[in-house]
């Protein structure tokens, strides 16, 4: 599992030890009975692929990914009422709590049972999440840390941002380990960000009945136009997809070199 992390998610190697090893505790029916299968808090700069990590566990997991984007829910009632409809659907799974810290507060309320009971309780029913992976993300303290090189400093200024905007006994349900920072992304590694996800979106056009190759001349122009220090590499997979299709639209061809000539990305 750690192997396959590594190749899908670039440049945070330090995240998957820990991850791997609760998840491995949650596989075998070891964790406590009173508590969902794992909890885990993804901190770190936006970017950096805290999300995609949680999509890609629930890949391998076979696992349904239940996703909400807490900018959604500023009132707790309409949280817990999608929340239920899914667990209603699905007796096991992974939950994705997207940018927790921008939800209502009072959810959190929810969460300290959730976490320590694994249920919930709404509407007189009692809904049982022990057989759930719960991750969330926050990104706070991104800003602080823009243009910090060293990491261990960026990790302790994140800790002590999370520590003053959530309370003790909700931070408290969540194992130390669990609460897992992620690296803002160095150059190389969006380089290699750029040339997969290219290989990506060019292997996913196959299945179009396109056939294309592609020059690396192309990669330094996708990481000029598509990476952004405050976004990490977020907009690089839209890039990507934009100047691909315009390029094929204005080839009016199926297949080809995905090229760049006069600084203009085309296929030849």
């Amino acid at each position: 599992m750690q192997n396959l992390l590594r190749t899908k998610i670039l440049g945070q190697n330090h995240v998957f030890e820990p991850l791997v090893n609760y998840i491995k505790i949650g596989e075998a029916n070891l964790a406590p009975d009173n508590e969902p299968k794992g909890a885990f808090l993804f901190t770190g700069p936006t970017g950096t692929g805290k999300t995609e990590t949680a999509k890609v566990l629930a890949q391998v997991l076979d696992k349904e990914l239940l996703r909400f984007d807490m900018s959604e829910y500023k009132n707790s009632e309409k949280f817990l009422r999608d929340l239920t409809v899914k667990l209603k659907k699905n007796s096991s799974g992974l939950i994705l709590l997207d940018e927790i810290e921008k939800g209502n507060m009072e959810i959190f309320d929810y969460f300290l049972q959730i976490l320590s009971e694994a249920k919930i309780t709404h509407n007189q029913k009692v809904y049982d999440l022990s057989e759930y992976y719960i991750i969330m993300t926050s990104n706070i303290g991104s800003k602080n840390i823009m243009g910090q090189n060293n990491f261990a400093i960026a990790r302790r200024i994140v800790e002590r941002l999370v520590k003053s905007h959530f309370r003790p006994e909700f931070l408290g349900r969540i194992r130390r380990d669990c609460q897992i920072c992620f690296k803002p992304l160095e150059y190389e590694v969006m380089q290699q960000i750029v040339k997969q996800k290219v290989e990506a979106e060019i292997f996913r056009l196959q299945e179009k009945e396109y056939s294309l190759e592609y020059d690396e001349n192309i990669l330094p122009f996708l990481m000029n136009e598509g990476v952004n220090p405050e976004f990490g590499a977020r907009p690089v997979v839209q890039t990507i997809q934009k100047y691909i299709a315009l390029a094929i639209i204005k080839a009016d061809k199926t297949s080809g070199l995905l090229t760049l000539i006069d600084n203009q990305f085309i296929l030849a």
